[in-house]
């Protein structure tokens, strides 16, 4: 179940194609929102390729002269954007209106927007309440129900709806309410969690390179700021490496290379003119390839010399064994309150970096007298107000409940740290207790032997059996979501061949997962 690909399908169907002709060239107006939603899905020139010979913001006050085309609104209905659309429509800006709306709409704006022409105009409600983020990854910006029930209704899926907590129990009952009487092709479960059930994983540097390349602000949002490169899922090299950990990464580029290097070796020998045309033939491709190999090992240097310069070897150690409570070694850990004033007194050491172990400290219930918190204030190792945020990590704290077993899974020793969300997976897919109590949980029909001949999206199994559905959960984080834990999505996803969906309403790096906390 590949969402961006559903979700472009979608809307090439519900919007671009709606009123569409094959001779007929038309306008496309977005706004922010609908903006950010096209561009996760389309290129421009694809957008293009549909017959559209523009595609405008609606935030812009002079739009171009287009009057001899129609023109498509796909826009979030609001008072602003309604009163755009009256002012296009009165001064006949183009010879016909579609406006789909990415929300629901009251009957009053109904009213606004149904204008009397000419020229024509047709509305359609659409509501797209989530973006998608990745092919397994979709980001809900506002409503959680709303996002959910058009997440709901665009993939045409029905679901059962399990939750951890009293944080999560009300949205979970109301979301259970709707589906309760709702119909669909397709079935899953949704579990719903508050941030607070893993709130080691934020605060962690993670050393995968998907993760650690938005930590150090290499990439935003999978967009590569230096060289304004958006790496798509469509790269197969990307997709192979980006939930590989960095120790890994050098060989898997490494081994491209060589590829590479093999190909112009052929060329310095006598070959025949079959030879000689496949390799022609495939020099493009791997001009392409050698540009993305020296692109992605100069990304790895720069993340490994940053790791260096900020002293993240002698500060993932104490992360790691803060957070799980053991050694490197495998001992259990008791020095964390004297490691941490080593660290404090280290002025090689990030200030950021200081405030996330002592963040980590409180979610672990050590606590630090007053005295010593005076001296670290004193001190200027950290401020006043960052101490006291001792105060709302303690009501985060509430619902957390800390791992006491050892993951025994260690390849790394700065990575040995497993965030909570593979326990919930598998614990909840092989219907076995976790030291995270799911509740809610019910058989669902989502691997029934059914017709798929019903419509709908279909997610058929990897064995390419037609007549068997993959069983589908959603986990939904409330709160933030990390590039780790959907790192572990992808990779559970792939060892059950079941189909995880992951969303929030943000992806997390350890910074903003700092000033989240400071908005509580």
């Amino acid at each position: 179940m590949d969402i961006k690909t559903l979700t472009k399908q979608k809307i090439i169907t519900e919007v671009i194609k709606h009123g569409h002709s094959k001779d007929e060239w038309r306008v496309m107006i977005i706004d922010e929102y609908t903006a950010s939603i096209i561009t996760n899905v389309f290129t421009i020139s694809e957008i293009l390729s549909y017959n559209i010979i523009s595609l405008i913001r609606i935030e812009e006050k002079e739009k171009p002269n287009l009057k001899e085309f129609s023109v498509i609104y796909f826009v979030k209905i609001t008072e602003t954007s309604i009163k755009s659309i009256k002012k296009d429509f009165k001064k006949k800006s183009f010879k016909s209106f579609y406006v789909i709306t990415a929300n629901e709409i009251t009957s009053n704006q109904l009213n606004k927007i149904d204008l009397v022409g000419p020229p024509e105009i047709s509305i359609k409600q659409l509501n797209f309440g989530f973006v998608p983020y990745e092919s397994r990854v979709f980001i809900v910006k506002d409503n959680l129900f709303d996002g959910i029930k058009s997440f709901s209704n665009i993939f045409d899926i029905n679901f059962n709806v399990c939750y951890t907590n009293d944080l999560t129990k009300d949205i979970a009952f109301t979301l259970n309410d709707y589906f309760e009487i709702q119909k669909k092709k397709n079935y899953g479960n949704l579990i719903i969690l508050d941030r607070s059930v893993d709130l080691y994983t934020p605060l962690l540097h993670y050393y995968t390179f998907q993760a650690i390349l938005h930590d150090f602000k290499f990439l935003v949002d999978n967009f590569y700021i230096e060289k304004e490169i958006h790496f798509e899922e469509s790269d197969k090299l990307w997709t192979s490496i980006r939930h590989g950990h960095i120790a890994e990464i050098n060989n898997i580029l490494s081994e491209k290379a060589k590829i590479l290097v093999s190909g112009i070796k052929k060329l310095e020998k006598d070959i025949d003119i079959k030879d000689l045309a496949k390799i022609v033939a495939e020099t493009p491709e791997n001009l392409k390839l050698k540009s993305e190999v020296e692109m992605f090992l100069e990304l790895l240097d720069k993340s490994i010399t940053k790791f260096e310069l900020d002293n993240l070897p002698l500060v993932s150690d104490l992360e790691q064994s803060i957070s799980t409570r053991y050694t490197k070694s495998g001992n259990k850990y008791r020095e964390a309150i004297n490691d941490f004033f080593d660290i404090l007194k280290n002025p090689e050491i990030r200030k950021h970096d200081k405030l996330r172990l002592y963040l980590l400290l409180l979610v672990s219930k050590y606590t630090l007298e007053k005295n010593e918190e005076q001296h670290i204030i004193d001190k200027g190792w950290l401020s006043k107000s960052e101490i006291n945020l001792k105060n709302k990590i303690k009501k985060m704290t509430e619902y957390f409940i800390i791992r006491k077993e050892l993951n025994r899974e260690i390849k790394y020793d700065i990575s040995r740290y497993q965030p909570i969300l593979k326990d919930i997976l598998y614990s909840f897919h092989e219907k076995k207790k976790c030291f995270i109590n799911i509740i809610g949980c019910k058989e669902d029909s989502a691997t029934e032997e059914v017709s798929l001949r019903q419509g709908g999206f279909v997610f058929k199994s990897n064995n390419g059996d037609s007549t068997k559905k993959k069983k589908v959960i959603v986990v939904y984080f409330i709160g933030g979501v990390t590039f780790a834990e959907i790192a572990i999505a992808y990779d559970v996803s792939s060892k059950l061949g079941i189909e995880i969906i992951v969303g929030s309403d943000q992806i997390l790096t350890p910074e903003s997962f700092l000033d989240n906390i400071n908005k509580k």
